[in-house]
């Protein structure tokens, strides 16, 4: 099976969307200034923070069953309940305070150093840390001085408190502090403090971060437990040697790409019961029969509700977010949205300076912040369950005007932006076509050359090059790193020398041709020419550490690469060393793809005398002579021949 990296291809894709399949009753058919200084650099500490439920947190039941828990806890204090209503509230676009609509989730300062650590964090993010260092009475949580922070930095900010879970920020959550009045906190820790002494403790110090269950099904994280979160309020890059505060400041600038359009697709949260029928503003018509009463609602008040939860937050493919609607009794009913694609808005000139890595590449965006100009296009996942009036499915996108349409000899079709090709000398007049000399000349294919798959009707250049579509997908991803070094690297086998080679030759591309070359150089400064290695050498070289196997006459030194063996380390060390390892060779690797490995092993040739009484792996037994002939038959191209002639060695190298 080949691998095509085209437009939607698989080594053009960074998306790590959501986990679609995991069981949830989501899933169905101007900033001011501040003078707080911090000394909790996040590259100095983590942040740890304890889940808990924001839909307990705001439920009105404050006669808690659990009483005992919860004033150990401390998680769902009268206090935490009133104020984390009141944020709630007065972020939200209903007068009631929902978790499962909540635009945000809310974390704790008393606790432990983690919450204070994340808003500190987000501070430094946005440029706001107030230099390094700190000073204790500039880190004081009172309330005034909180809320002046919740204000400046919660909802409705341009830059939001943002954080995500795990390594990889599959989803992005906009969080707002939760200032608890110092008493609590100090009856709490009393408590805590007897019950240690006790030998009772029940829980280490943590801060509280509060996630609705959409927040918990969108991270993939369960409640009560203690989570490590990373702060994303901007996109951070790490510094190199050398580099000025200056500029190190200046990466604290960077930020998410803006939406321009966001697709989303929405069904009724739950299972669409008769209890869940909505009617007049939005909702069904009088005199409609019962089997066919569905949901119904206005695109423009499900933009509304999905602007006000999610304006200046990241937004993330396959995300899901609760918005609410009231009918005539006033019954919540819930409509759950999920991101189903993001376009971002671009700005370039088309050079590499200006053009991201993964505008070059044409990745599909993942992800990007929501701003005034995000356009939403919003359709049910089934027609049948719920009608969006007005509703519209985002159209089909375009590629962009500076591709040059590739066919590769396997009739492969890769659109690649001129930048990539630039540096390919022998596609100029692709690259140029409709400037300079090149101003009224686009090279078009004959059908019988273009792929069948690359459009012919958007006046950019076709061009077909003599090679397979798996080797020019290596070229452009060696391209890309050339031109981004920063974000991409590029590690080339041995065994993909010579048809890279060929391939930098065919496309005028020196630099890669110059990287093969330097591979071959490696070749030849580490193979011996111009004598037989005994094996009284590869015995004493084993017994010292190495690792030199003999395999039809070739010695191998796998020394560095015996941990990376499929088989683990072990079974060549205690099998296969001293001995003709041929047959146990063709034994375990039923495949050529084994042999590719072969020639980055090779360091000679083991002498003719020593080869004769060598003893086989396996006691009489011999390799098959159509594996032997499989295997010279590639082994031949770089194996060294060596000839002794009147007292001298001589060699040749194929």
């Amino acid at each position: 099976m080949t691998i095509k990296a085209s437009l939607h291809g698989p080594n053009r894709r960074k998306n790590r969307p959501g986990d679609l399949g995991v069981a949830s009753n989501l899933t169905s058919t101007t900033t001011t200034t501040t003078n707080r200084t911090t000394n909790l650099s996040s590259e100095h500490k983590d942040i740890f923070l304890r889940i808990k439920a924001l839909d307990r947190l705001l439920s009105n039941d404050d006669d808690d069953d659990d009483d005992d828990y919860d004033d150990f806890d401390g998680a769902y204090t009268p206090e935490a309940r009133s104020k984390a209503r009141s944020i709630i509230s007065r972020t939200s676009d209903s007068s009631t305070a929902a978790a499962s609509t909540a635009p945000c989730c809310l974390f704790t300062l008393n606790e432990g150093t983690g919450g204070s650590s994340l808003l500190y964090r987000h501070l430094e993010l946005v440029g706001e840390g107030g230099g390094e260092g700190g000073n204790d009475k500039n880190n004081n949580n009172d309330d005034h001085d909180i809320e002046t922070l919740i204000n400046q930095y919660g909802m409705g900010s341009d830059d939001p408190i943002l954080f995500h879970f795990h390594d990889i920020p599959v989803i992005i959550s906009r969080a707002v502090p939760l200032s608890l009045s110092s008493s609590s906190h100090h009856q709490k820790n009393d408590k805590e403090e007897e019950d240690n002494n006790n030998g009772t403790q029940r829980h280490q110090r943590h801060d509280f971060l509060y996630l609705s269950s959409v927040q918990c099904h969108n991270h993939k994280v369960c409640e009560d437990t203690v989570m490590k979160i990373t702060c994303c309020s901007r996109i951070t890059q790490p510094t190199t040697k050398g580099t000025s505060k200056e500029s190190s400041a200046s990466f604290n600038k960077r930020d998410y790409k803006l939406l321009s359009a966001v697709g989303v697709e929405v069904h009724p949260r739950g299972n669409g019961s008769n209890g869940n029928i909505m009617n007049a503003k939005g909702l069904i018509s009088d005199g409609v029969k019962e089997e066919q009463k569905q949901w119904c609602f206005n695109v423009t008040d499900i933009s509304r509700r999905l602007i006000n939860q999610t304006f200046r937050s990241i937004l993330t493919v396959n995300e899901y977010i609760v918005v609410s609607f009231p009918d005539e009794n006033d019954n919540i009913h819930e409509l759950v949205c999920r991101i189903s694609e993001v376009r971002t808005q671009e700005e370039n000139d088309g050079t590499s300076k200006s053009m991201t890595s993964a505008e070059a590449t044409m990745d599909d965006p993942y992800r990007g912040r929501v701003d005034l100009g995000t356009e939403l296009y919003i359709y049910p996942s089934d027609p049948k369950s719920v009608t969006v009036l007005g509703g519209r499915c985002l159209p089909k996108g375009k590629l962009p005007e500076d591709v040059v349409h590739v066919t590769t000899s396997d009739m492969e079709w890769f659109p690649v932006r001129r930048l990539l090709l630039a540096p390919c000398i022998k596609l100029t007049k692709y690259v140029q076509a409709g400037r300079g000399k090149y101003k009224n000349e686009i090279p078009t294919l004959s059908d019988e050359e273009r792929s069948e798959d690359a459009p012919t009707d958007d006046g950019c250049p076709h061009c077909k090059v003599p090679i397979d579509c798996c080797t020019f997908d290596r070229v452009l991803l060696f391209i890309t790193s050339l031109l981004y070094p920063d974000e991409n690297s590029f590690a080339l086998d041995l065994s993909e020398v010579n048809a890279l080679s060929s391939a930098a030759d065919a496309l005028g591309l020196q630099v890669l041709d110059d990287l093969c070359q330097s591979q071959s150089s490696t070749f030849e400064s580490r193979v011996i020419k111009d004598r037989y290695i005994r094996l009284a050498e590869v015995k004493t070289r084993n017994d010292h550490g190495e690792l030199l196997i003999l395999l039809d006459g070739m010695v191998l030194d796998i020394s560095r690469w015996i941990d990376e063996h499929p088989g683990g380390p072990s079974i060549i060390p205690t099998q296969a060393l001293n001995i003709d390892c041929t047959v146990f060779f063709e034994m375990y690797h039923v495949s050529r793809q084994a042999f590719l490995y072969l020639k980055s092993f090779y360091i000679g040739e083991l002498s003719p005398e020593d080869a004769v009484n060598l003893r086989s792996s396996a006691e009489g037994v011999e390799a098959s002579e159509g594996f032997l002939l499989s295997l010279r038959s590639y082994t031949d191209e770089w194996r060294v021949s060596i000839e002794e002639k009147a007292g001298e060695k001589v060699h040749k190298s194929f």
